[in-house]
């Protein structure tokens, strides 16, 4: 007996969050443990670890654009599964050898899968949801991520009593399992932008694209100030407790607020605000957050501004993903996806730099407190731009959704 469309779907949206789910388990059994064990156990040089760490994240962000175009062009699932293969090599061979030239390569694998990765997932999530569930969905995504941000480095601990290469090796594994996953539960796409998109498309009409690359600035923005809080709360438990041994603590109190209050709380901002408004609400959260954090000298400052910053995170992330699908044509998510990708790549690069520079000014008394007038002068602008943004952006909607029905 054939499924019915909403049980079909639900059923395809369970298996993708099992992908995910495990995807986020692998990456984060071995990533938090990799440059630490490079460095103590296989002796490689602080400057090639951190040379080898960034080719990962610099790539990933770079090649997230014409990622997105490959999606496109070979469909979100089988992008998926190159992901998964190039992430799951990569992984393995970070085990295999300290040999510089096979690190970097095993980072380049890796920052190319996590490259294919986002732009794929976003539109599998795309093609089986609506408009009324679709929010819930990415806020339930971002909870398997938050839970594999608490369990994987727990199976990795486990893991690394028995060696760093099988340690590699299982997480690399667990990629290959989720490849496996994708073939046997996923099918191929069947709606306009999920499925292999034939027609010409060239960077030049995505850049063309006035309106939406207006949201582009505001995205990154607010991308770089969601970035600066763990190298903010660094260098303020530097300041007011450099001994103090439990700042991995923070993070985890964190991420149980995410897991606990994620799904429930997108559900109702949903039903009151706009996107861009929640967006703007995300930004008020990251300026109380840093304001306790850079203005509190007290541990119990770091665990309130962490908590907030958290919670900006938790209703910005899946708030940037559906502006994605609100306002760029439905067959390009994935590139417009990875548009979005490059240009916050490029923010944090620039802005993301420059804060590295005052951070370091804070260390003089006389600039104690310039880091964090920034970050509110920052967030105001923000603020200001988002919500100049907002009848622009949705006129903007309008039209694509008439295009959208047009072509329907």
């Amino acid at each position: 007996m054939r499924l019915q469309p909403v049980y079909r779907n639900r059923r395809i949206l369970i298996s993708v969050h099992s992908v995910i789910f495990l995807m986020c388990v692998g990456f984060f059994m071995l990533m938090p443990v990799l440059g630490n064990q490079l460095i103590s156990v296989q002796h490689v040089s602080v400057m090639i670890v951190a040379l080898i760490l960034n080719v990962r994240i610099i790539l990933q962000d770079l090649l997230m654009f014409p990622a997105g175009f490959l999606c496109n062009r070979i469909g979100s699932r089988y992008s998926l599964c190159v992901a998964g293969a190039a992430r799951g090599l990569g992984f393995v061979l970070f085990g295999c050898s300290s040999s510089t030239a096979v690190l970097l390569l095993a980072s380049v694998l890796s920052g190319i899968g996590g490259a294919l990765f986002f732009p794929a997932a976003l539109v599998l999530y795309t093609e089986y949801t609506d408009d009324q569930n679709r929010m819930r969905v990415f806020a339930q995504r971002e909870v398997f991520n938050g839970i594999g941000n608490l369990v994987g480095p727990v199976i990795g601990s486990v893991l690394l009593l028995s060696g760093f290469k099988i340690l590699c090796i299982i997480s690399g594994l667990i990629f290959f399992l989720s490849i496996a996953l994708v073939l046997l539960l996923i099918p191929a796409g069947s709606k306009s932008y999920g499925q292999i998109n034939k027609t010409k498309m060239t960077y030049k009409s995505v850049l063309c694209n006035r309106n939406f690359l207006l949201s582009a600035p505001l995205v990154m923005l607010v991308t770089v100030l969601m970035n600066q809080h763990a190298i903010a709360l660094s260098v303020r438990i530097d300041q007011i407790a450099p001994d103090y041994r439990f700042v991995g603590i923070i993070s985890s109190v964190s991420a149980v607020v995410i897991v606990l209050l994620q799904v429930k709380s997108m559900e109702l901002l949903e039903k009151r605000f706009s996107i861009i408004e929640i967006i703007g609400l995300s930004i008020v959260f990251f300026m109380v957050g840093f304001t306790l954090i850079g203005w509190v000298d007290a541990i119990w400052g770091m665990y309130f501004g962490s908590v907030l910053c958290a919670v900006g995170t938790m209703i910005f992330v899946p708030a940037k993903n559906m502006l994605v699908i609100q306002y760029a044509p439905r067959e390009y998510i994935a590139a417009y996806s990875g548009l979005y990708g490059l240009i916050s790549t490029i923010g944090n690069t620039t802005i993301g730099t420059g804060f590295g520079a005052i951070y370091d000014l804070s260390v003089d008394s006389r600039y104690r407190y310039l880091p964090w007038v920034i970050i509110l002068l920052m967030g105001t602008v923000t603020l200001v731009f988002a919500f100049g943004l907002r009848k622009r952006l949705s006129r903007l909607s309008m039209q694509v959704n008439k295009t959208d029905e047009v072509k329907t």
